[in-house]
């Protein structure tokens, strides 16, 4: 659910960002300042989903799996290998 959200104030910032110069040149720069100052209101809500999404996550690990391991050790062979 907070994944949606996340793409729907993302695609409301970056539609009211849009909106800034075409609102300030037919109606007022108010209008305008007031557009901007809803799209920073989206994009933080953004965030705070975004934030809220990574503290729900699992801590993922930073060692490389034995896989990838064995491939790095054999591209570090091969390359041994050229060098001689």
């Amino acid at each position: 659910m907070l994944v949606y959200l996340q793409i729907a104030f993302t695609v409301l910032s970056a539609l009211f960002i849009a909106a800034i110069i075409p609102v300030g040149a037919l109606l007022n720069w108010a209008y305008a300042l007031a557009c901007g100052f809803i799209a920073l209101l989206f994009f933080g809500l953004m965030l705070l989903c975004k934030q809220s999404i990574a503290m729900k996550a699992p801590p993922t690990s930073n060692t490389p799996s034995s896989e990838a391991q064995s491939s790095d050790e054999k591209s570090t062979d091969e390359t041994e290998k050229a060098e001689k």
